[in-house]
């Protein structure tokens, strides 16, 4: 039984470290061809390519930015939960001091920035609405005492198409007229005579 090792870099990705490979138990005639296959590039074995995987895998790795560069591109948070926490808390200080600043309802009246007049009016005629005896007094609503009810004749109330009435001598009579009007009273322009139609 001998043991060797093999050596040699894949032409696949140039620049990628050698291989080494331990072989044992074959016999020295199957290495050699083995070593040819590899060399000429015949063969790919599951174990290099694994480990080719896994050399792709710490490139990926090697290539990954730092905690610093994800800090200040935003994707990593900066602060701590207490520094958060302590933001959030000034936030709501100002936020506070903002509110309690805010000018009162007389103020906004008084700058004729808030017309509370209107809104009373608009609230008043709302709420407070005239009776009807008020509005049969001021002659808005009118009541008659008697209501006169007449018979009428029942009859179809959908529109008349009398042009779907016509015989062949009616419409044969009115492409006449129509003919006659477009050659005699009809005005036309000079140039525009060619394009008359007529029926």
């Amino acid at each position: 039984q001998r043991t060797c090792t093999v050596k040699f870099a894949p032409e696949e990705q140039p620049g990628s470290q050698p291989v080494h490979l331990s072989v044992s138990r074959i016999t020295q005639k199957v290495l050699n061809t083995f070593a040819c296959m590899l060399v000429g590039g015949l063969v790919t074995s599951s174990l290099a390519s694994k480990i080719r995987r896994r050399d792709t895998l710490n490139i990926k790795l090697g290539n990954r930015p730092s905690k610093k560069e994800l800090e200040e591109k935003n994707i990593l948070p900066r602060s701590s939960e207490t520094e958060r926490h302590e933001l959030r808390q000034q936030i709501g200080c100002k936020l506070v001091r903002r509110l309690s600043q805010r000018p009162t309802t007389e103020e906004l009246e008084q700058r004729n920035i808030l017309k509370r007049e209107l809104l009373k009016y608009t609230t008043k005629t709302t709420t407070v609405r005239p009776t009807v005896a008020e509005l049969v007094a001021r002659r808005i609503l009118r009541f008659n005492e008697y209501v006169e009810v007449t018979d009428a004749k029942d009859y179809d109330r959908r529109a008349d198409k009398p042009w779907t009435r016509l015989t062949p001598a009616d419409k044969a009579a009115i492409r006449k007229e129509l003919n006659e009007f477009k050659s005699r009273e009809m005005e036309v322009h000079e140039d525009s005579k060619q394009f008359t139609r007529y029926y």
